[in-house]
């Protein structure tokens, strides 16, 4: 429990980005796009980089995996900079906390981080 409002701290001590707008988003819209997918895996090695991104792996390799990340099965990259970002990484901290399995859909790009896929939305059961 003590990890977990560590973390919950530190996530809500990063700078807010700037211009967010919040928008309503149904679970079937998040899923147009989504093309690598884990189900029910473990989060392990977060990684908290200087330019905001938060880079993870699962222990489960995904489906479907991008070229870009052809060399990263297992590991996904969130944006902490943006509201939607901070969100994920709190969910994140929550499971790998917790030790809750998740399950991670994956956008088929790698936008926040070169060689890795970006995160389209995580599930928690």
């Amino acid at each position: 429990m003590r990890r977990l409002m560590m973390a919950l701290v530190v996530l809500f001590a990063l700078p807010a980005a700037s211009q967010e707008k919040e928008v309503a988003v149904s679970d079937a819209s998040m899923a147009v796009g989504v093309m690598s997918t884990v189900t029910e895996t473990e989060v392990r090695h977060l990684h908290f980089m200087s330019s905001g991104a938060v880079l993870f792996h699962t222990t489960t390799a995904r489906t479907d995996v991008p070229a870009c990340a052809a060399g990263q099965t297992t590991r996904w990259a969130i944006d902490a900079n943006t509201a939607a970002g901070k969100a994920q990484l709190a969910g994140l901290l929550a499971a790998h906390a917790t030790g809750k399995k998740m399950s991670v859909f994956g956008t088929n790009t790698c936008t926040i981080w070169a060689d890795t896929e970006s995160v389209s939305y995580l599930l928690m059961r």
